[in-house]
């Protein structure tokens, strides 16, 4: 299992990423011109890519197959 500090060095690694601080947890974010040229297609779908890598198998199946 993967640490908080080892995800938030992974996260740290990538260029333009800052930590910062929300209802007492840490969050790592891009600047915010990054999103510049990117389209909400490319955009959700490296939210979805993301959410299913994480995600527990059999629920992205599920979410695959609607």
């Amino acid at each position: 299992m993967v640490s908080v500090d080892e995800a938030a060095r992974m996260a740290l690694d990538l260029p333009q990423v800052v930590e910062g601080d929300r209802h007492d947890n840490r969050t790592w974010s891009g600047r915010p011109d990054r999103l510049k040229g990117v389209t909400k297609r490319a955009l959700r779908e490296g939210i979805i890519d993301g959410w299913l890598a994480c995600a527990p198998p059999k629920l992205a199946d599920e979410y695959i197959s609607t």
